[in-house]
């Protein structure tokens, strides 16, 4: 049975990007070597429409970071905030 992981990235610069592309683009073969069924379920990143327009329409994107970190809904929150 594979196992569902619901991501939150915080943070969707030059490495969240990356990290969503990774993750978006070989999710058959996270499957096939991990068995677990990874998916990025909420994005925090200031610039939301900018998200929005780069990202999958089923992914919810926010400006509040709060709003990831509490969801319960979540498995796995990555930080990805970079700068000062």
């Amino acid at each position: 049975m594979k196992e569902n992981v619901r991501i939150g990235l915080v943070g969707f610069g030059t490495v969240g990007k990356g990290v969503y592309d990774v993750i978006t683009g070989n999710k058959a073969v996270i499957e096939e070597r991990t068995g677990l069924k990874c998916e990025i379920s909420m994005i925090c990143d200031l610039r939301v429409d900018d998200v929005k327009a780069q990202v999958d329409s089923s992914v919810i994107v926010t400006d509040d970071w709060k709003s990831i970190a509490s969801n319960s809904e979540i498995d796995t929150v990555v930080e990805l905030i970079g700068g000062v």
